[in-house]
């Protein structure tokens, strides 16, 4: 061994095999060159090869790329021999390494050859694309089915858990419950699922079925694929309440069970109860009004907004001896009097749902008789408020309106000797005024023709009530504000005084007050504005003396009002001396009485000269 591997890399008796390119440094060089190259460039692919073949573990075929490397290796050495036998004739190794490169070469050749049919059994790129589309098709398919299965499902359980109504699934065979969703659990209080899994249904009812019943009812389902029934339930609590109960098979993973579904009817039920009762109850007030109405001796018509007639109850028909069948879908109009017929038609036109209640009298024609009547005339509207028809109650007035035509005379009569009686009042007072006002000429005492004075304008004051009385058309109230404007002119009359000397203004409200409330209230301000002539003025020849006069009506609710009547002047005032609590004078002493009788105050002012508050009850 040792002798052949002495032989291999022996020269001998060899050259060199650069003398045989006769050592031209050209052409060497050429050879050098090119051989180099070419087996750096085997090594290299045979490098590529080993790496790739190491990280591809899935590679099909890899022995070959294995010999392909191999074979690579062989050829580049062969190169690499021929620039070392230029200068180094080891011919024997040269020829060695050319020998393993023929044997590798036809191996590999071989193994090439009987490598293609499998080769070209192998799927090309386009195929592995078309192969690896498709796959990806199937999955992204099986994905999109597999995500619409999990939503089914998840719908599923949301529409079975979220339902309002209870759901069941029941087991055909033993009737016993094997699911139910949470409403199921709150309808019933139940503590949860469990409660109620594993029961049969028709335990929860307050009357449970029969054998009998439960036979028919399965019948039914099995026959018609549907069954319902409204039943009275009792919840796990204790508690009633009323439901819907419907049950149908369905199939669910390959087995059929039957849903169950119960809803909760509790309100429905209580409100046809109370329906019912509100029902029995308006039969019984229907029929007890029909009773009032065909009963009632008052006449009662019915009738739309273009006058035709909807219902008349005997009575009416009695009274003007008609029957009702002649008068329904007829106009009330030819029943009036014909001269009061507008009227009539004028009043009801007048009726709105602002004012829904007209009072209507008219004349009416009964076997040529003229009788008078008077009708209570009302709009009816529906449950939304909309106008239904006009409902009329009358009654025969004749006897009536003969006895007002009497009383009116009689009262024209009383009211007309009352003005007569006002009238002679009125003279005899004045017939003492006049007497007061001789007797006070003749008198030379001052004091006493002072005296009379002030009793002339006292009875002058009463006549002017009764005067008022008997020129007014209400002989039972006085207006105050026609009534105190007189009053004054006939104090400054009486007192020989102009209003150029002292200026008067007054503001006297439109206030009607009795007669025994205006005769106080004028006496009072007959005193006081007579106090405020003789006294606060004692030089009437100073400018701008005046009295202001007021009379208002001040609001205290309550359909209640006060009076407040206020004189003030301007005039020197009363003195300090006089105690206005204990006055002494009996002008004030009057004021004093008349202000108690009318239930009222009196207080006074006496700055800038002096006023007067009087307030007593309307």
């Amino acid at each position: 061994m040792l002798d052949l591997l002495k032989e291999l890399f022996s020269s001998g008796s060899f050259i060199p095999h650069g003398h045989c390119f006769l050592w031209r440094p050209g052409l060497v060089w050429l050879h050098i060159v090119s051989d180099t190259t070419i087996t750096l460039a085997y090594y290299s692919i045979s490098l590529t090869l080993a790496s790739f073949i190491q990280r591809r573990k899935d590679l099909p075929f890899n022995w070959v790329f294995v010999l392909f490397a191999a074979f690579i290796t062989a050829c580049g050495t062969s190169h690499l021999m021929s620039v070392w036998t230029l200068w180094h004739p080891t011919y024997w190794l040269s020829g060695g390494v050319k020998a393993i490169t023929a044997v590798v070469s036809l191996g590999t050749a071989i193994a090439l050859f009987s490598l293609v049919p499998k080769a070209l059994a192998i799927p090309s790129s386009l195929d592995l694309e078309v192969a690896n589309w498709a796959l990806q098709q199937e999955i992204i398919e099986r994905q999109k089915v597999e995500r619409e299965l999990t939503y089914t499902k998840d719908l599923r359980e949301a529409v079975f858990n979220e339902s309002a109504d209870a759901l069941f699934l029941v087991d055909p065979q033993t009737l016993h419950t094997v699911d139910c969703n949470r409403r199921a659990v709150e309808l019933f209080q139940a503590t949860d699922k469990a409660e109620l899994i594993g029961i049969e249904g028709h335990t929860l009812q307050r009357y449970q079925f029969s054998t009998d019943e439960l036979e028919a009812i399965v019948s039914q389902i099995q026959s018609a694929g549907f069954w319902s029934q409204e039943l009275e339930y009792v919840t796990c609590k204790g508690n009633f309440f009323w439901g819907n109960i419907a049950a149908k098979p369905i199939a669910v993973a390959e087995r059929t069970f039957n849903l169950v579904r119960v809803t909760d009817i509790t309100e429905r039920k209580h409100i046809e109860a109370e329906r019912e009762q509100a029902e029995q109850a308006l039969k019984i007030s229907e029929a007890r009004y029909r009773g009032i109405v065909e009963d009632q001796t008052e006449l009662i018509a019915r009738f739309l907004a273009n006058g035709d007639i909807v219902f008349v109850n005997e009575s009416y028909c009695r009274y003007f001896g008609v029957q009702s069948e002649k008068v329904i879908g007829r106009s009330y109009e030819p029943v009036i009097f014909e001269e009061d017929r507008e009227a009539v038609v004028q009043l009801i036109a007048s009726i709105s749902p602002e004012n829904p209640v007209v009072m209507i009298e008219n004349r009416v024609v009964i076997d040529g008789e003229i009788r008078w009547t008077q009708w209570n005339n009302r709009m009816l509207f529906d449950e939304q408020g909309k106008f239904v028809e006009f409902q009329s109650v009358g009654r025969d007035v004749t006897n009536l309106k003969h006895t007002e035509e009497r009383l009116q005379a009689s009262l024209k009569e009383k009211e007309v000797l009352l003005k007569e009686i006002h009238h002679r009042v009125k003279n005899n007072l004045q017939i003492v005024y006049s007497l007061l006002r001789l007797q006070r000429r003749k008198l030379k005492d001052q004091l006493a023709a002072n005296a009379l004075l002030e009793s002339q304008s006292r009875i002058e004051s009463i006549a002017l009530i009764h005067e008022k009385l008997y020129q007014s058309e209400d002989l039972s109230h006085i207006n105050l504000a026609e009534y105190i404007p007189s009053l004054v002119t006939n104090l400054f009359s009486t007192y020989n005084l102009s209003h150029t000397q002292i200026a008067v203004r007054t503001e006297i409200e439109s206030i009607f007050l009795d007669i025994d409330k205006a005769i106080r209230c004028g006496l009072i301000i007959n005193e006081l504005l007579s106090n405020s002539l003789k006294y606060a003025f004692p030089d009437r020849n100073q400018n701008n003396l005046s009295i202001h006069l007021q009379l208002f009506t001040i609001s205290t609710g309550a359909e209640k009002s006060t009076i407040q009547l206020n004189m003030k002047d301007n005039g020197v005032g009363i003195p300090d001396h006089i105690d206005f609590s204990r006055p002494e004078t009996l002008g004030l002493q009057l004021v004093q009485g008349f202000v108690g009788q009318l239930k009222g105050t009196l207080e006074m002012q006496r700055q800038g000269g002096t006023e007067f508050r009087v307030l007593f009850p309307g």
